[in-house]
């Protein structure tokens, strides 16, 4: 007999208010310790004074968030999403979004949760190459600290989202993210 699709059911979601206490300490810790970590190991840092230090620190953050933001949202859009960025406040603290209301399959919300890690590893690697001065090389740790210690929730989705079957579809929003399985007839 044929199948027809009748439509999709939720089978599971993820917001940072349902989520367990565990994860959120678990995500919130492994952002701090690869802040601290990549910015502790940064012999560019010795190279600067404290103000530099604040100044590189405040505009990486810059630098860091609008890429990073921007580029979910590229690979939202590249699969079809209407997208729509924001900031709020979490559990976790200060956020910015991309979001959509597009429902992407399984490999295409993983490649949208990692896509800005992995694209900013190359974008820094290659600017290592050309051996930066001190002040370019700090920016480049502290653009990697925050990138890789903001995304850590990107990464959790990423691992999150491998329990549910290949033929399920998921939808962010600002809260999180629903993921749905395609309900068929016999």
């Amino acid at each position: 007999m044929e199948k027809v699709d009748i439509g999709r059911s939720v089978i599971g979601n993820f917001t940072l208010k349902n989520a367990p206490h565990k994860t959120l300490v678990l995500i919130l810790l492994l952002g701090m310790l690869s802040v601290f970590v990549l910015i502790g190991l940064s012999n560019y840092m010795n190279r600067l004074g404290l103000l530099e230090i604040i100044l590189v620190c405040l505009i990486s953050a810059v630098a860091v968030i609008i890429p990073h933001e921007g580029l979910h949202g590229i690979f939202m859009w590249k699969f079809g999403g209407k997208v729509s960025f924001g900031a709020k406040w979490t559990k976790l603290g200060p956020a910015a979004y991309a979001t959509s209301p597009a429902y992407f399959t399984k490999t295409q919300y993983r490649i949208i949760s990692l896509a800005p890690q992995i694209l900013t590893i190359v974008a820094l690697l290659v600017a290592f190459l050309a051996k930066p001065s001190a002040i370019v090389g700090a920016s480049c740790i502290i653009i990697a600290a925050l990138n890789l210690g903001g995304g850590c929730l990107d990464i959790y989705m990423f691992w999150w989202v491998r329990r549910f079957p290949d033929n399920s579809f998921f939808k962010d929003n600002i809260d999180g993210v629903e993921v749905y399985a395609q309900e068929e007839v016999n």
